[in-house]
């Protein structure tokens, strides 16, 4: 994943949980964690691929580590990330 690519990822996740109000964007307290741990997720699987861990082995790792709300978020991301890749072919 380039790092292009990485920061149109966020600018599309941000925009998920972002509110608009008098033209500017508010994030949640909520959402602003939820959109962290997206982030630190989009940075450990970039780097694990880049090591030659495939993108399933880093998704194994990451759900054994993680909370049920985790799982949900994750499995989410992945789902955005397919569609919006599947979108730009």
């Amino acid at each position: 994943m380039s790092r292009e690519t990485l920061i149109a990822s966020l600018q599309r996740l941000a925009s998920l949980f972002c509110v608009k109000s008098f033209g500017q964007c508010h994030i949640s307290q909520t959402s602003t964690i939820t959109l962290e741990w997206r982030f630190q997720y989009l940075l450990s699987l970039n780097h694990n691929i880049g090591a030659g861990l495939s993108q399933r082995e880093v998704l194994d790792r990451l759900r054994a580590k993680s909370s049920a709300q985790e799982n949900t978020a994750a499995s989410k991301l992945t789902k955005l990330l397919s569609n919006a890749d599947e979108s730009q072919a």
